[in-house]
């Protein structure tokens, strides 16, 4: 579920609250099973600047800056036990029917353990490709990743990765309906092996 409000042509206020519908995941120890498959995720308040638009310069330039609110169900990752902050920049680009976008991140949330595996912050990256199918539909295809940052890439475990297949289709002035699929890609903690 998801709320967005545009000011000033520069801001946006966003509320998101996500639904997994269904995942299939592990927990990162042998004999622990599988997450659930259903629940909600962490509540996301997303303020969001404009700093440049494609109508006077090359590129999109936005600042975002997600603050979450633990909602989700840890256990499942589908949330954190605690509130997070990620700051992004994205950079963004429309070419005819197709815009293309890549965001760099940093989030920063408490720290977690479970056996060898440490949940702490995390340096992330997203790049995106959306294509205008019609004058209501839009298709996209995202893939999102983020490791964590003191130790980048010292277990493959701590590389969580995903692979996002979506539509969008707008039903109404300003309001539109999403679904998507991913992949787990790679098979870090906490990436489901689908969802």
């Amino acid at each position: 579920l998801a709320a967005a409000v545009g000011l000033l042509g520069r801001f946006e206020f966003g509320l998101i609250l996500p639904i997994v519908v269904h995942q299939q995941g592990m927990f990162p120890g042998k004999g622990m099973g599988e997450t659930k498959a259903f629940g909600l995720g962490d509540f996301r308040i997303v303020p969001k600047i404009m700093l440049l638009e494609e109508s006077n310069a090359p590129l999109g330039l936005a600042v975002v800056l997600p603050v979450t609110l633990p909602t989700g169900d840890e256990q499942a990752w589908m949330g954190l036990r605690e509130p997070s902050f990620e700051p992004r920049v994205v950079i963004s680009r429309t070419l005819g029917r197709f815009q293309l976008a890549l965001g760099l991140g940093y989030r920063f949330q408490a720290r977690s353990e479970i056996f060898d595996f440490v949940d702490d912050d995390k340096a992330s990256i997203a790049a995106m490709v959306r294509f205008r199918a019609s004058a209501r539909v839009d298709l996209g295809l995202e893939y999102s990743s983020s490791v964590r940052a003191d130790a980048p890439f010292q277990s493959a475990d701590e590389v969580s990765g995903n692979l996002g297949l979506g539509t969008q289709l707008r039903v109404g002035r300003g309001f539109a309906v999403s679904i998507g699929l991913g992949l787990g890609l790679p098979r870090g903690v906490p990436s489901p092996l689908f969802r």
